[in-house]
C-alpha cells in the first residue's frame, strides 16, 4: 500500500487538474461536479494516510464541499439531486458551515422518483434537515463544549477507558456499570 498510495493520490490530484477547468467553464453538470467532490474525497482521505496530518483531510474535505456548494448556487433546479449530494457530508465533517448550509438549501426538499431512489433521497435530506436544526453554539469550539454542558463533552465520550464519560448504552451493551445480562455474560 505505501507504494500506491502516493500513485493514487497523485492521479486523483492530474485528473482534478484536467476536470475543474472544464466544469467551470461549461453548463453545470452533476456528474462532472460529483466526480470533482469525489476527487477531493479521494486526495483528502489519501493525503491524512499519508501524511498523518488531520489539517489536509479537512482542507481537500472544505474543498469538496465548496465545489458542490458552487454547483448547488449556479445550477439549474432541474439538474440537481439530493441523493447525490454526498459532499454534504464532507462539509459537516470538515465544520463547513456556510458550505453545508449552500448545499442543504441547493438540493431539492422532495425527491424526483424517476431520477432517485426515496430511500436514497432521504438518506441524505434526513441528515441535511437535523443538521439544520441542530442548537447554534456561537463562538464555541469542540474544546470548549466540554464546558458549555456542564459535563463531557462529544470528544471526551471518545476517550477509551473513560466509562464514566460513555453514554448509559454504551456502558450497558460493553457490560460496564448496570450489570444486565450483557455483563452476567461477560463475567462467567
Amino acid at each position: 500500500m505505501q507504494r500506491f498510495l502516493p500513485v493514487a493520490v497523485k492521479n486523483s490530484g492530474v485528473s482534478l487538474e484536467e476536470l475543474l477547468p472544464d466544469a467551470l467553464a461549461e453548463k453545470p453538470s452533476l456528474p462532472a461536479f460529483e466526480l470533482i467532490s469525489k476527487l477531493y474525497r479521494q486526495l483528502a482521505v489519501g493525503s491524512f494516510l499519508m501524511s498523518g496530518n488531520p489539517q489536509d483531510l479537512a482542507e481537500h474535505l472544505f474543498n469538496s464541499s465548496r465545489a458542490f456548494a458552487h454547483f448547488c448556487d449556479v445550477a439549474p433546479a432541474g439538474a440537481k439531486l439530493t441523493s447525490r449530494a454526498e459532499a454534504f457530508f464532507d462539509a459537516v465533517a470538515c465544520r463547513d458551515d456556510d458550505g453545508a448550509r449552500r448545499i442543504a438549501a441547493g438540493s431539492p426538499s422532495t425527491p424526483d422518483p424517476s431520477r432517485e431512489y426515496e430511500e436514497d433521497f432521504y438518506k441524505i435530506r434526513f441528515a441535511m434537515d437535523l443538521w439544520s436544526q441542530r442548537p447554534r453554539l456561537a463562538g464555541t469550539d469542540a474544546g470548549r463544549l466540554d464546558g458549555a454542558r456542564g459535563g463531557p463533552g462529544p470528544l471526551r465520550r471518545a476517550v477509551p477507558g473513560d466509562a464514566g464519560a460513555r453514554p448509559e448504552g454504551v456502558r450497558r451493551g460493553r457490560g460496564e456499570g448496570d450489570r444486565g445480562e450483557a455483563g452476567a455474560l461477560r463475567s462467567t
